[in-house]
């Protein structure tokens, strides 16, 4: 019986350290949904000002539905830089930075 009482116990231990993480990993999940919108605001207007302040390189910077693009101009020609794209279900920032090709 002493045997039984131990892996009950075990068991009603673990049941409650997963529900304390369930607990934690939603009040952190709350908290990122909450903040997530302003913190995309907040890195596209910096990333708007940074290519404002980047010269001699001719950065340009094109918001799209979801997202933001940063081109980097030689000669006119754009050059895909960098792309953000903000996904709201999750939420989270995907973003892609683009190598330079030699000669660029």
């Amino acid at each position: 019986m002493q045997g039984l009482r131990a892996l009950i116990n075990s068991i009603n231990a673990e049941n409650e350290r997963r529900l304390e993480e369930t607990i934690r990993f939603n009040r952190e999940r709350r908290m990122m949904d909450s903040l997530a919108p302003e913190k995309w605001e907040e890195l596209k207007k910096a990333i708007k000002e940074t290519c404002s302040e980047m010269s001699p390189l001719d950065l340009r910077h094109a918001e799209t539905l979801n997202g933001l693009v940063v081109n980097r101009f030689k000669d006119d020609v754009p050059i895909r830089t960098l792309s953000l794209t903000y996904d709201q279900t999750i939420p989270r920032i995907i973003w892609n930075c683009y190598p330079r090709k030699p000669g660029q």
